[in-house]
């Protein structure tokens, strides 16, 4: 999603105008797009354009689709929809170590099986595999599932920032958010992470959703 960002001038645009907004649903939409139908354990299945998180494989390519004034419609398929279940914590100590954690079960109780003596449900992010055997996310044994988990550290020279939030498939397209906040619109941390942000559920393009309650939490050194 920010390689597709990197495309277009948002450093221009007044920040959450209907020109950076329409830039970074279009850019998220595609991202997800490409994320459902290509990610999966890379020990199960090749993405067709090899790395193509990289810069310079679809990011441009896939740019070049978004029309300023026209709205595209997406339509993979979507996994199941998670509860609250998931913590953010970002944490940094006196010498400028940084972690940026993410814990979540995916469901409210995980995969319902509590390792004995440990106290805690093990998770189930194995529901997101797909039993489309054609599919690079199928399930397989020892097979890797596409998840939505990702905390998130930006560094830029001597500045390091780690930051994350729940929210399912919010999250990445809240980071692609908070960094453009920070570098393209020369947002402060508060800021960055207090600024309205879009949260986009679906591919089609007409409809709306916002999930204004999703916690960011940051820390910056």
């Amino acid at each position: 999603m920010l390689n597709i960002m990197e495309n277009f001038p948002l450093s221009s645009y007044k920040h959450n105008s209907a020109a950076a907004l329409h830039t970074m649903i279009e850019s998220k939409k595609l991202a997800y797009a490409d994320m459902l139908r290509f990610v999966a354990d890379e020990r199960f299945a090749k993405p067709p354009c090899g790395k193509c998180s990289t810069r310079n494989t679809l990011s441009s390519a896939r740019s070049s689709s978004i029309q300023p004034k026209r709205i595209a419609s997406l339509m993979p398929g979507t996994p199941p929809a998670a509860g609250d279940e998931t913590i953010y914590l970002s944490v940094v100590d006196k010498d400028g170590n940084m972690v940026s954690l993410i814990q979540s079960n995916y469901e409210n109780f995980g995969s319902g099986v509590v390792p004995e003596g440990a106290g805690f449900a093990l998770q189930n992010r194995g529901a997101l595999f797909t039993l489309d055997q054609q599919h690079p996310n199928a399930l397989a044994q020892i097979s890797a599932a596409l998840h939505t988990d990702h905390p998130g550290v930006h560094v830029k020279s001597d500045i390091k920032i780690a930051f994350g939030l729940w929210g399912d498939g919010t999250r990445r397209q809240a980071h692609a958010q908070f960094v453009a906040n920070v570098v393209d619109f020369g947002m402060n941390i508060q800021s960055a992470l207090e600024a309205a942000r879009f949260r986009k559920s679906a591919f089609e393009g007409c409809d709306s959703s916002s999930n204004p309650a999703s916690c960011f939490r940051a820390c910056t050194t």
